[in-house]
């Protein structure tokens, strides 16, 4: 397995190579948000996604697709503390949706998130993927 050091290319460059790949991935059709407020979307898709093109039984999304990119600036050394912090960005993001003071309109129908934490290959306790709050 190959690794790079995300970290050092700070928030905009990570920003910028996840928008890439999103866009090498879905295709000319994902917009791609500049910075500033985005209403919870750095990039987004209208329409059909096919993620395996001439494959019956790969997964298609037709809809309202939102690409959010998190970028975490230190990695700790706990994986369990790195997927705490992930899944805290994460639920902030769904909270956020979820609000009807936020007016995060529309709704989407799928929710892709993009992140250089390294999720462990087999998932630990739930407690250790619940945010912690003061």
């Amino acid at each position: 397995m190959v690794t790079y050091d995300l970290e050092s290319i700070g928030p905009a460059g990570f920003q910028d190579l996840s928008a890439a790949l999103v866009l090498a991935e879905l295709g000319s059709r994902a917009h791609v948000m500049g910075s500033g407020r985005d209403g919870g979307r750095d990039l987004y898709v209208r329409g059909r996604l096919n993620f395996a093109a001439g494959d019956a039984d790969a997964d298609v999304w037709d809809g309202y697709t939102v690409v959010q990119i998190k970028q975490k600036e230190t990695i700790s050394a706990r994986p369990a503390e790195n997927a705490a912090w992930l899944w805290q960005q994460m639920r902030r993001e769904l909270e956020d949706w979820a609000d009807p003071d936020r007016r995060r309109d529309p709704l989407p129908d799928y929710l892709l998130f993009v992140t250089n934490v390294r999720l462990p290959q087999s998932p630990g306790p739930v407690d250790t993927m619940r945010s912690r709050r003061p």
